[in-house]
Formats: C-alpha cells, structure tokens, sequence
C-alpha cells in the first residue's frame, strides 16, 4: 500500500512537471521563438530587388512647438511615396502616425544623412542620441488629407532627392511573400519578410473618437514600434499594403502584422483627390 501511495506521488509530481513544461514552452519559449523567426526571416531574392523601390520609404517624425518657442521631436512612424507634383512629393501614411491636419511633423529617406551626438560615455554604454543637425536638416511636410474611414492620411513635402514612386498591385492573396519596409524609432530603415495569412477584422478608431470593425491583411512579416505607414511589396515589387499595426502577447512579444490592402488606400487617395 505504501508502494502505490508513494508511486501515486511520484506520478503526480512528474504531471505537475511536464505541465509547468508545458505552460513554460506556451507562455515563453514558443512566443520568444516565433519572434526571432519572423525577425530574422530573410527572402533574398525579394532583398535584392528591394533595392528598386527602397527609396520610395520615408521617416516621420512629429514636432512638437512649446509655448516657449521650444521644439521637440518623438518617435514616428513610415510613409510610402506615390506621386510628385511640381516638385512637391505626396505619401501616404497611417493616420495614427501624425495624428491630426494641424499636426507638425518633418520627413526624412533613406538617403538622408543620419547624425548622432559624439559622446563617448554614451557610445560605450551603447547609447544612441541623435543630433540636433539631424533634426534641422530635416524637410517640413504638411498633413493634407486623413481618411475617416480608414488609418490612412496623405502627406506632402518638398525635396530634391530622386526618390521612387512604386506602381501598386490591384490587391494581396493569401501565402504570398511580401517585404516590408519601414523606420522603427524613426531613425533607420529596416527589412523583414514574410508571408500573408489571411485577413482579419480588427477595430480602428477614425479622427471623431467612434471605433469602426474593419478588415484588414494578416501577416507575419516582423514590425515593431515606427513601423505603422510603412509599405508591403510583394515579390514583383509592387506595393500591396500599408502596415498600421501588429498583435503582441502580454510580454510583447511579435504575433503577427495588421496591414490595409491597395484596394482600400486607392480608395483613400480617390477620396482626397475629390477633396481637393
């Protein structure tokens, strides 16, 4: 008797631990290996011929004017070029990103120089502050359209860089390959690669405070904070979306991206050409 009371323990201790193994692996393990996967997935035929459209990304950064003539910048978020005008180049980006029509905001490419503050201790602490220079040798853009359907806005800014104007693809099927681009912290571009996985519904908040269910593109391409406005190409290099957000666990840990496809941002850019 005392054999089976002492085996009924061993047993029971042996489920409890392969249970907490288990809940160890689901909680923590599997969530922190499904980010490295998405994060470090590199197609390299899609990073080669991303390098024709690559300019065609921009960096937004908002700025803040104090009462005391005081400037101050924060993080941003991405843009995507489709047209130029007389000189004036027009992006689209998500609405979230500048916020309002009366926002303050400069723009930057990934060929703008970028420059941080030469400071040693910092430096060595790993520490990465940008410069003041940096900031002012930035382009001012103006908000000139925020959809009230959608988180999309059109932007204008003036530059004399060459930058791309990618063609768009008519929309986004379920397993194809996309390359997302897009400024992270708003300071550098970055790459990641994925799959589409379908559409979802997901609740967007539009410029009068009410909250719309609307459905938009699942992926598992990595993003992270800066990364909303920024453009998904697929394998032809043709923009298929605009990322606006991602679905992270209670750790934060990246789950998968959330992205409006080109019928609904075509459908934006109708609407603020009829604005005009």
């Amino acid at each position: 008797m005392k054999k089976k009371t002492k085996m009924s323990i061993i047993l029971g201790l042996a489920c409890v631990l392969i249970a907490a193994g288990v809940l160890l692996m689901t909680l923590f393990v599997m969530p922190v290996l499904h980010e490295n996967e998405c994060k470090n997935r590199v197609f390299d035929d899609l990073r080669e011929a991303g390098s024709q459209v690559r300019s065609s990304v921009i960096g937004i950064i908002p700025k803040t004017t104090g009462s005391d003539g005081s400037v101050t910048y924060g993080g941003g978020g991405s843009g995507i070029v489709f047209s130029k005008e007389d000189g004036v180049y027009y992006a689209i980006t998500a609405a979230h990103v500048v916020g309002s029509k009366t926002a303050e905001f400069k723009v930057f490419s990934v060929n703008t120089p970028y420059s941080t503050v030469n400071d040693p201790a910092l430096s060595a602490a790993g520490i990465e502050v940008v410069s003041d220079s940096f900031y002012e040798s930035l382009t001012e853009a103006r908000v000139e359209y925020m959809s009230r359907e959608i988180d999309a806005a059109v932007i204008s800014f003036k530059s004399e860089e060459e930058l791309a104007c990618p063609e768009w693809a008519d929309s986004v099927s379920e397993e194809e390959r996309i390359l997302c681009l897009g400024f992270p912290d708003g300071r550098y571009i970055s790459d990641s690669y994925g799959t589409v996985l379908g559409r979802d519904t997901r609740r967007v908040s539009t410029d009068d405070g009410t909250e719309t269910v609307d459905t938009v593109v699942k992926h598992d391409a990595y993003l992270n904070r800066g990364s909303s406005g920024g453009p998904a190409f697929n394998e032809r290099m043709l923009l298929c979306g605009m990322n606006i957000g991602g679905d992270f666990d209670r750790g934060g840990h990246f789950k998968a991206g959330f992205m409006l496809d080109t019928p609904k941002l075509k459908k934006c850019l109708e609407d603020w050409r009829a604005s005009r």
